[in-house]
């Protein structure tokens, strides 16, 4: 079932968010801002080696311990969170642009290129996500650009259907077929009438996927096709840690917390997201630019 076909009617009288999404949104808010202060520290912080130091337990210095390493966990883990959610955010949004933009300009044109684009869409989704974007960055290397590549390869695939469907429903309006006959071209009919309209959609989407590409760029690093070491990452520290879960717990715990907790409340605001920002149906009147 598509994302769009699952969203309910937004009422007239919206609500606060509940309190568990705002619980969601405040934790959200406190990981992307550890990962903007990362890039303010120093990359040593979080790379020094200091073997006399390492499986130290947690402590009041360092906090979470150190690593196999004696790297200092807290400060990994830190900088992976800019990693991770850098890696991550990059590909929702290459994959949210590159989809919405071809859906929008299939649905609106019809005929040879939208039968083209659903065939595409098909091919891609023949193969599994997490498959297609291992077998790519075997290909391409381990590296946060071609990591963003291998994710973005399938993950446009749901933005382009769900843009594709809600731009054949738009284009059938009124107020559509008025710009066309006024003279407006397709860039002008895509991003002044069709994208207004499907744009909470979309945003419901980018925010449900951004959980899923979380985990993807983890699991791509922790087989070693993502970020290479010894650039922090929470799918790093995993890999890394993963020999010591007996004797140092703490090394796994560590980021793998973090990834219940961020993916966790990504899940939780995108639900929100979806009561909010659903398609008005029934009653409605599109946004007529």
């Amino acid at each position: 079932m598509s994302v769009a076909a699952a969203l309910p009617a937004v009422r007239a009288g919206r609500t606060p968010l509940p309190l568990p999404a705002r619980v969601a949104a405040a934790i959200l808010a406190f990981a992307f801002a550890s990962a903007l202060a990362a890039a303010f520290v120093p990359a040593s912080a979080a790379t020094r080696i200091d073997l006399e130091r390492r499986l130290l337990p947690p402590s009041a210095a360092p906090p979470l311990g150190t690593d196999e390493l004696g790297r200092d966990v807290l400060a990994r883990l830190f900088f992976g969170a800019s990693v991770s959610l850098g890696v991550a955010g990059a590909a929702v949004a290459v994959s949210a642009t590159v989809g919405s933009l071809l859906g929008l300009v299939a649905g609106e044109r019809g005929g040879v290129l939208d039968a083209a684009v659903g065939r595409l869409v098909d091919l891609v989704l023949a193969f599994p996500g997490l498959l297609l974007a291992v077998a790519l960055a075997a290909v391409l290397g381990p590296s946060a650009r071609n990591t963003v590549l291998a994710l973005a390869a399938s993950g446009w695939v749901p933005y382009a259907r769900l843009a594709r469907a809600e731009a054949r429903r738009v284009s059938s309006l009124d107020f559509v077929a008025a710009a066309r006959a006024a003279g407006a071209r397709l860039p002008r009919i895509v991003l002044r009438h069709l994208l207004p309209n499907v744009a909470g959609p979309l945003l419901v989407q980018a925010a449900l996927h951004v959980a899923g590409a979380i985990l993807a760029e983890s699991a791509l690093s922790f087989l070693g096709l993502g970020v290479p070491p010894p650039t922090p990452s929470w799918g790093v520290m995993l890999a890394g840690g993963r020999t010591h879960v007996l004797d140092a717990p703490h090394v796994v715990l560590a980021p793998a917390l973090a990834l219940f907790v961020v993916v966790l409340s990504t899940n939780v605001l995108g639900d929100a997201l979806v009561q909010r920002l659903g398609p008005v149906r029934a009653g409605s009147r599109p946004a007529e630019t």
